[in-house]
């Protein structure tokens, strides 16, 4: 306890001018609004109440943007982590600490993909370390043409059977038939092995290391058809209804059809929740306080 008592008083006395925190080795540049809520590992953890709201030309923050790190991530165990390349920090989503906790697991999981031009859906794994890469099916014939792909790839296996290809489709349909991010792909194969030289109706993007076919533009779609624009990027992690998009260098807040939801555009923005969220604003990171901040707009 002494122990800790003594790093948040070494870190109150920096905050009043500035300074450098150190967390395992690194240096990470705080201000008073911040400083308070870095500290070193200790014995015991601390629980230091958030700041007071801020409000800075009508944008309100739940945390000031002091932060200086080089960026925020969600990793696939559902923590915010510093991106630094070693994911070892993970940020408090409501105080803005920094903390040093994490097994550095990394980014997310695979995402659905889609070819504009063939209206082609794809599903993300399936195939992988195929010779085909990912699979893509007609969109107005996404259950079909998957299940006749499940069948023909798992057919030697002794335990296959065709109820374990309908609840894998189903279940497919299923997340197809939500409102989800996808990235748009070019389909580059139409397969006819194994089957003898009779073309098939699903097609594949052939995968290579530097990701060729991946075009890197991102939408949002329901029903199995795009609902909104194509973006640089797109996150989400609160529900159907409000996403984080890039375009270009910078990011906004938008909903399912692409609309801003806030006429304001940030360098980074990264979901913690439907009220809050990371964002990088003159090269610092604070919390937004999105309801608030939408009453001042």
């Amino acid at each position: 306890m002494k122990i800790l008592l003594a790093s948040l008083l070494i870190l109150l006395l920096l905050a009043g001018c500035g300074s450098t925190a150190v967390v395992n080795g690194n240096d990470y540049t705080t201000t008073e609004a911040t400083a308070e809520y870095i500290t070193t590992t200790v014995e015991e953890e601390t629980t230091v109440p958030p700041p007071p709201p801020v409000t800075i030309n009508g944008v309100v923050w739940r945390v000031a943007p002091e932060l200086d790190i080089e960026g925020i991530i969600l990793c696939s165990c559902g923590m915010f982590v510093v991106d630094d390349s070693t994911w070892r920090y993970t940020v408090d989503p409501t105080t803005g600490m920094v903390v040093s906790n994490h097994g550095g697991h990394g980014g997310g999981g695979g995402m659905w993909v889609f070819d504009p031009e063939l209206e082609l859906l794809g599903q993300p794994f399936f195939g992988e370390g195929y010779d085909f890469g990912i699979g893509m099916h007609p969109v107005d014939e996404f259950a079909q043409s998957l299940e006749l792909q499940l069948n023909a790839y798992f057919a030697l296996w002794d335990d296959w059977t065709s109820e374990n290809a309908r609840e894998w489709v189903a279940n497919a349909l299923e997340t197809a038939n939500r409102r989800l991010v996808l990235e748009q792909v070019r389909a580059t194969q139409r397969y006819t092995e194994p089957w003898q030289g009779e073309p098939m109706p699903f097609w594949g993007v052939e995968w290579d290391e530097t990701r060729s076919n991946f075009l890197g533009r991102f939408a949002i779609i329901e029903n199995r058809r795009p609902i909104s624009p194509w973006f640089d990027a797109i996150t989400s992690r609160v529900g159907d209804e409000l996403f984080a998009a890039q375009q270009g260098d910078t990011w906004q807040l938008i909903n399912q059809y692409g609309e801003p939801i806030l006429p304001l555009q940030f360098e980074h923005i990264v979901l913690i929740d439907e009220e809050t969220a990371f964002v990088r604003h003159q090269g610092r990171y604070g919390i937004l306080d999105i309801h608030a901040t939408s009453i001042n707009f």
